[in-house]
């Protein structure tokens, strides 16, 4: 029997048989965020052991609260912006005020920096936001810094597809620059 060939799988959704949806067409930008924290928890491993840094996390941190009271792990939040660091500083002081029971503010570190500078040297996932525009030279900084004796799982968030064929394509060119200390691009 012949079979007729078939086209390259683009996403972890459409491999699972799934159709592409418009998230931000039907969803409000808390389900968004939600789904989108679920999906690179589940994707990631991550967990209560984990430390996780977030390279531009915003003024409404929303991602990070989510990811932290799912798995209760370490977050750190570094943002490039003065005016939205405490924007998300006001934000996440304010539901973690509502909200005590749900989270640590101990666990969630909001820094100032540029991913692109920064050392990554504690990490285990790295999640680089939609809206970081300088992303060649942070996951050069990233190769440069991370630790060598264990896996650093890194996310590139883009607008495209939040369900994760960008993970897995960065995630093992950035395995592989780690071990050998050179990336190309």
């Amino acid at each position: 029997m012949h079979r007729p060939p078939q086209a390259p799988i683009n996403s972890m959704r459409e491999a699972a048989g799934l159709a592409p949806i418009d998230l931000s067409a039907r969803y409000s930008a808390d389900e968004v965020s939600t789904h989108l924290a679920r999906t690179e928890i589940f994707l990631t491993g991550m967990n209560r052991d984990s430390t996780v840094y977030m390279v531009g996390s915003g003024g409404m941190p929303l991602s990070v609260l989510f990811m932290h009271r799912f798995t209760d792990a370490r977050i750190i939040c570094l943002e490039i912006s003065e005016e939205s660091l405490q924007d998300g500083r006001n934000f996440c002081n304010f539901l973690i005020g509502q909200h005590p029971d749900n989270f640590r503010r101990e666990a969630i570190d909001l820094r100032y920096g540029d991913g692109a500078t920064f050392d990554y040297g504690e990490c285990d996932i790295i999640v680089l936001s939609i809206h970081t525009m300088n992303k060649v030279e942070m996951i050069q900084r990233i190769i440069d810094t991370a630790p060598r004796d264990r896996d650093v799982i890194v996310v590139e968030r883009q607008v495209k597809d939040l369900w994760g064929s960008t993970f897995i394509r960065t995630t093992a060119l950035i395995r592989r620059a780690c071990r050998s200390r050179r990336w190309d691009r």
